[in-house]
């Protein structure tokens, strides 16, 4: 009948208000928070409702000061065995990951990559457990070389960790 004509109006009107938003959400180049606009048809008017949606904040890892003494180097003091590190207490950073090892196989297979990395001339060599850092994949014993308070230092020192014979190498953070 006769409310069929204003039904298909709005609807119409609703259709385009939606296309127009989509178009100018598409074309939004802004680093803000995002806008969500929903029109609906009352009636003869259109209510509309704009909800903020906070952009996700990026995780950032507290740097050490830059004389903050090196890991603590354990194992053989001679100069010809491979030296294990440890991870500092309480200290976030990044890190050279040569290979990550399944739990399940226990922790002597890493240990043992960690000794060969050191062989190679690796510094910093050592092993985590990956269940202890929330930036790391749960369930693996990272081997991985060096101490890193920032990123790009850590990159400088992936292509010395291919040269060594681990061409997978790559950067991780390493935080609690």
């Amino acid at each position: 009948g006769d409310w069929a004509w204003p039904v298909l109006a709005a609807l119409v009107v609703a259709v385009l208000v939606t296309a127009a938003v989509i178009a100018l959400g598409a074309g939004r180049e802004s680093a803000g928070p995002a806008a969500a606009t929903v029109t609906m048809p009352l009636g003869s008017s259109v209510a509309t409702e704009t909800t903020e949606v906070p952009a996700e904040p990026v995780p950032t890892l507290a740097a050490p000061p830059e004389d903050e003494p090196l890991p603590t180097v354990t194992g053989p003091p001679d100069a010809g065995a491979a030296r294990m590190v440890e991870w500092p207490a309480g200290r976030d950073g990044f890190t050279v990951v040569l290979a990550s090892l399944p739990q399940d196989g226990g922790r002597e297979p890493a240990m043992q990559r960690a000794r060969d990395a050191g062989q190679a001339g690796l510094r910093e060599v050592g092993v985590l457990d990956s269940d202890e850092y929330s930036s790391l994949h749960p369930g693996y014993y990272v081997v991985f070389s060096g101490v890193f308070s920032t990123r790009p230092r850590a990159e400088a020192s992936v292509q010395a960790a291919r040269d060594g014979g681990y061409g997978d190498a790559y950067v991780s953070p390493v935080a609690r």
